[in-house]
């Protein structure tokens, strides 16, 4: 009884503290009674008011990222800064992230005038300041004009990576499907046909960045997710048919077949949990354009390895405490992806591995004490000092330069935003109440 009072309570808060995002949905019903396998991210969801209003993820997710914005962007340069205490303009993978956190806020409130005004910010006037259009690219393999990418660098400075351009490659097609505007699918085409010319030839793989050095999970399972997306949008066939190829590629050449987990890359044996979110959701896309039961299984296998490979559960089955296992340095950002791809299997899997949400869900719970009310932030590394990640031979003489980063309160909103997406539309037990069990 005690719990449920606070968890009232909790709620109370958080809806008077945010009135502008309480309000924001619309009142138009909309029909869930079927369950679907297509992708739930589609449309922004406009459902009834009293989901979201009392879902505490959904709540404080929308109310951190209303913070993250006034304190990490600035309307008049148009700029987002790489922290609160490193008041310069960010790195790409970081605007990427700054993205995604937006288009989730979006796609939860697309009726929130405030949320809306930062995404449009940040598409049409944040990342054109990191743009290369038009130019020649050369790789071991080929020779390509008329490319476009984002470098790492603002004003278009620094080198490129092929990772970096697939984060973003991804928000574009996300923001065509949250928009409708055309002018984001040739955006993010665009981008897309850069991903593709970074195919290696002799040997397979996306490359890495512009020395064309490196292959990774990282690069390649991304673009297989942005060629699935254009795939569902448009319908390209040639674009499923790369993601096939190179989807294949990657399980013969970095899964790791006896835990059904991949590895960062060849010869790399870590196994980072966006790696891991990527290719479930690659595997997912391709099992539901195709029905070919091998994408299915292997995703089933690589979400279910992860309940225990990213967590780490102390106590027992009644009383217990949970970690997550991941590089402190971006575990909120490299989390919210492998949250992304097991909502995605859970939505195409009639509701199995629930139990991965379940422990997110208790690990977010103990964090929402955590906010601190001079920055406004959350603690954001949920553990990962102490759950055994660093080592004696790790350098950890930069790796907490600032504890503001803003790859780290944009990956907490981020999840936040999807576990109230998660509770809202997806759960089990949003199932049964459809269905009036």
């Amino acid at each position: 009884m005690k719990t449920l009072i606070r968890t009232v309570a909790l709620l109370l808060v958080l809806a008077a503290l945010i009135p502008s995002v309480a309000a924001c949905n619309s009142s138009g019903n909309k029909d869930t009674t079927t369950t679907t396998t297509e992708d739930p991210s589609k449309e922004p969801v406009r459902d009834s008011q009293a989901i979201l209003m009392g879902n505490k993820y959904a709540v404080a997710g929308a109310e951190y990222v209303l913070t993250i914005c006034k304190k990490y962007y600035n309307d008049r340069t148009h700029i987002v800064y790489r922290g609160m205490s490193q008041k310069y303009a960010a790195e790409i993978w970081y605007v990427a992230s700054y993205i995604e956190m937006l288009a989730e806020a979006y796609r939860l409130y697309p009726d929130n005038a405030e949320i809306k005004k930062y995404y449009l910010y940040a598409l049409d006037k944040c990342l054109p300041q990191y743009l290369v259009s038009n130019v020649r690219v050369t790789t071991p393999d080929r020779t390509a004009s008329g490319l476009s990418y984002y470098n790492a660098g603002h004003r278009s400075s620094g080198d490129f990576y092929y990772d970096d351009n697939a984060w973003i490659c991804w928000q574009l097609f996300e923001a065509y499907e949250l928009l409708k505007e055309d002018k984001y699918l040739k955006q993010a085409n665009d981008v897309l046909e850069f991903l593709i010319n970074g195919w290696r030839d002799n040997g397979g793989g996306i490359y890495w960045d512009k020395t064309h050095k490196g292959i990774g999970t990282c690069s390649t399972a991304p673009t297989i997710c942005c060629l699935m997306k254009s795939y569902e949008l448009t319908k390209n066939e040639e674009h499923l048919a790369l993601a096939k190829e190179y989807y294949a590629w990657a399980n013969e050449k970095l899964l790791d077949k006896g835990t059904g987990l991949y590895f960062a890359g060849i010869g790399d044996p870590w196994q980072p949990s966006y790696d891991q979110g990527t290719m479930i959701l690659s595997g997912i896309m391709l099992y539901e354009a195709t029905q070919e039961d091998e994408y299915y299984a292997a995703a089933k296998k690589t979400a279910a390895r992860c309940v225990t490979h990213s967590f780490d559960i102390k106590g027992n089955r009644k009383e217990y405490t949970v970690e997550i296992r991941e590089n402190p340095y971006y575990c909120s950002w490299a989390f919210s992806w492998l949250v992304r791809g097991t909502i995605r299997y859970i939505n195409a899997s009639e509701k199995q591995n629930e139990l991965f949400m379940n422990y997110l869900k208790q690990l977010l719970d103990t964090r929402f004490g955590t906010q601190n009310k001079k920055t406004g932030l959350y603690d954001h590394y949920f553990g990962t000092a102490s759950a055994g990640w660093v080592d004696s031979k790790t350098d950890t003489s930069k790796m907490f330069e600032s504890d503001d980063l803003l790859l780290m309160p944009t990956g907490y909103a981020t999840m936040l935003l999807l576990c109230g997406y998660y509770d809202a539309y997806v759960s089990d037990s949003v199932a049964k109440a459809q269905q009036g069990q």
